[in-house]
């Protein structure tokens, strides 16, 4: 007996191994990261070669100022699924970020411009009848083993045209660019805590055969679009079984000299219970359901607390009003009494060191009004600004609230002027961690300084 016993164990320790890690394989990873990168950073596909501070200040201006003509052109736009068109909130003309990842088995690599106002992830697919042109691999699905056209009986399908085995998908963008193709599923690569790639299965997105009017033209190496709305068909909304809606950025300014990414991240583990450090402010609703919004209830600048009336930022019946965070506008924009009063304001303070307003158009190379002034080679008074939320303040360091160019000598309010918009810039939230916490009642945003050079796996 004790002979058999003995011949038994050398098979049942290989049993018990084996079991241990067929569950660790097959456990859902409950902290995973993509890749996050700044347009204009030397691992971007888009990086554009060396600019001077002059010509990226002045694009992220034209940025800022086209990323509000979109959010505006929205407002009477829902976002919902209609016959044979789904209406995204916005599309980056002029990205600001992308994601890297693998899409299918074995993993094909692409780049995705980083869309936190789009419902739907989407990328270029073979064979594709009417595409930009892309110089990267398109993503082809006859070389993956996991991707599947999604069926007509799918939730997702209801009210889209279903025949050659699938059903179809119509995106209209509001500057004329468009995107159609099948719904699919497919396998999507994280990486994970460990920094080993871990494989979500069945994501659903759009397998785009026909794309026109974009961007990405220009360059040919970014395949499509990642929604990270609070759509349905976002990211964040399919990996809710593996994140529970948490979702995490740290962003560094592009003007650093060593860092050139960072990281989108998702799920609990590494960022903990909110706790120590952090504040959190409610998200609240807005007509159109796709952005992150919260209530802004005064503004404090230069240390002076400008004490606007209650209900000044609060969402209107009209469905403007509230205040958006969104990655995808290098500069803050605020509706035109809150800004001429922060203008006001600082004009009252930089009188006081004898600065001198400088012409936005030639020294700034800033199309629209924006607060320009001359630098002084001494001067380093800049003030800070805070935003005061419901139940949180976000002070933002001078270097944040302006754009400041020591060698051309000049510097500018990183705030842009609007009709009834309000929204936090990439700008304004450099180095602070941003948590997205989302649950049936809206959830929160909470948020603490951060050195964002430190946010990796």
């Amino acid at each position: 007996m004790g002979r058999v016993q003995s011949s038994l164990f050398p098979f049942l320790f290989f049993l018990l191994i084996t079991l241990s890690q067929l569950h660790f394989t097959t456990s859902k990873p409950s902290d995973l990261g993509l890749k996050l990168i700044h347009r204009d950073s030397l691992e971007s596909p888009l990086y554009p070669g060396k600019l001077t501070l002059r010509e990226r200040g002045t694009r992220y201006s034209k940025f800022s100022v086209a990323r509000l003509s979109q959010i505006e052109s929205l407002k009477n736009h829902n976002g919902m699924l209609e016959p044979n068109l789904i209406r995204p909130p916005v599309l980056i003309d002029n990205l600001l970020y992308m994601v890297q990842l693998e899409i299918g088995t074995p993993g094909q690599n692409t780049f995705l411009a980083l869309d936190t106002g789009g419902n739907l992830i989407w990328s270029q697919c073979l064979p594709c009848k009417n595409c930009y042109r892309q110089t990267v691999p398109i993503f082809d699905p006859l070389k993956s083993s996991t991707y599947q056209k999604l069926p007509c009986s799918h939730e997702s399908c209801k009210h889209t045209p279903c025949n050659e085995g699938g059903c179809h998908y119509t995106v209209e963008y509001m500057n004329s660019a468009m995107t159609r193709g099948f719904l699919s599923t497919e396998s999507f690569v994280f990486l994970d805590a460990k920094k080993q790639k871990a494989t979500i299965p069945k994501v659903v997105f759009g397998c785009s055969n026909e794309a026109s009017g974009f961007p990405f033209v220009l360059t040919g190496r970014i395949s499509g679009v990642l929604g990270m709305s609070l759509g349905s068909l976002s990211l964040i909304s399919q990996l809710s079984d593996y994140t529970q809606n948490r979702f995490s950025y740290c962003l560094v300014s592009p003007l650093s000299p060593n860092v050139t990414s960072t990281y989108l991240r998702f799920g609990y583990e590494d960022i903990g219970v909110i706790g120590e450090g952090f504040q959190s402010t409610p998200f609240v609703k807005l007509e159109n359901p796709y952005f992150y919004a919260v209530n802004l209830v005064d503004i404090t600048v230069a240390g002076k607390r400008l004490n606007f009336p209650s209900g000044t930022f609060s969402v209107k019946p009209n469905g403007s009003g509230g205040c958006i965070f969104d990655s995808g506008a290098p500069f803050s924009i605020l509706q035109k009494d809150a800004y001429d009063k922060v203008e006001e304001t600082l004009v009252e303070y930089f009188e006081n060191f004898g600065l001198q307003r400088a012409d936005h158009d030639i020294i700034c190379s800033i199309e629209d009004e924006t607060l320009c002034y001359y630098l002084p080679d001494d001067f380093n008074k800049f003030p800070s600004m805070t935003f005061h939320f419901r139940e949180a303040d976000l002070e933002v360091k001078p270097e944040n609230v302006f754009y400041i160019s020591r060698d051309e000598e000049y510097f500018f309010l990183g705030v842009k002027r609007s009709t009834d918009t309000n929204l936090i810039g990439a700008w304004q939230q450099h180095d602070t961690l941003f948590v997205h916490a989302l649950d049936a009642f809206g959830g929160s945003l909470s948020f603490r300084p951060l050195d964002c050079a430190s946010y990796t796996f």
